[in-house]
């Protein structure tokens, strides 16, 4: 994702430092600071519920359903991300830029972007799942068995799995600025915007605007056929879904429209590694 960078540009031009070194570890920027408390937050709460919510499903609950097993997955995928949180949090605080190697790099973002797919494509099951129930509710109970579930999971996890291959390739570990020891994790292009359009277009088509469009088709669906019944909390179950609806946009909007900005600025061939006195 493209980010704002100081004057100091790094050691290979083109590339996008995700971190800016302070000057001592004291002098932690407030972007940094903000950073470094959402994902304590996200740590400290998400994590432990996240595992909660496994243990629940594969202790507690004797017949799993299909929404059960949604759930557990959503809750592991979750778990998964939140457990580089702890690396991310060093990063940002400790002042000597990234201190884990060429691998972990890689891996961490690998893992976050298997994450962001699994995700999502498991929100367009539920989604899905809730408009046949509502829409076709026949189909619904001939469709909705265990083994079709756990094939067509396995399959979003496989996809997940595919679609984040090209996020290790597109992260590289180099010197913060010549003379000075210390290294950041960074996207790196090898100075190709064609590269540079092909990774971030695809994580915004396949990650956001193709899920979107049918996860809005199947709740506009759902919506219109509350609105054609008589139940007695309509109002209620509209909510929840506007809630989903708007509870998607708010997480991964602004990660892929960082992404459209990027794409734009690399056809238009005006760089975002502005210096920061420039944009003052």
């Amino acid at each position: 994702m493209a980010t704002l960078v100081p004057t100091e540009t790094p050691v290979v031009s083109g590339t996008l430092p995700s971190v800016v070194v302070p000057a001592s570890p004291s002098a932690i920027p407030v972007s940094h600071q903000i950073g470094i408390a959402i994902l304590v937050i996200a740590f400290v709460f998400g994590f432990p519920g996240n595992l909660f919510v496994v243990w629940s499903v594969l202790c507690r609950v004797r017949v799993r359903s299909v929404t059960c097993l949604l759930i557990l997955n959503l809750a592991v995928a979750d778990a998964l991300v939140l457990l580089t949180a702890p690396l991310f949090i060093r990063y940002l605080a400790g002042g000597r830029g990234w201190e884990f190697g060429g691998t972990v790099c890689k891996t961490i973002h690998y893992l976050c972007c298997v994450n962001m797919y699994a995700s999502i494509y498991l929100i367009c099951l539920m989604s899905m799942d809730r408009w046949l129930a509502v829409t076709k509710p026949f189909l619904s109970q001939r469709l909705r068995t265990k083994k079709r579930l756990l094939s067509v999971m396995l399959g979003i996890w496989a996809t997940a799995f595919l679609l984040a291959l090209p996020m290790p390739f597109y992260r590289t570990v180099m010197p913060y600025r010549p003379g000075v020891p210390v290294f950041v994790c960074t996207p790196y292009h090898w100075d190709s915007s064609t590269h540079e359009i092909f990774q971030y277009l695809c994580e915004t088509l396949l990650g956001f605007l193709l899920p979107f469009t049918f996860i809005l088709f199947c709740y506009i669906s759902v919506i219109c056929r509350l609105r054609s019944t008589m139940f007695q909390r309509k109002g209620r179950g509209n909510f929840l879904i506007l809630l989903i609806i708007a509870a998607f946009i708010v997480f991964w909007l602004p990660y892929h429209l960082i992404n459209i900005l990027q794409v734009s600025n690399t056809h238009c061939m005006m760089p975002l590694t502005l210096p920061l006195s420039e944009l003052s």
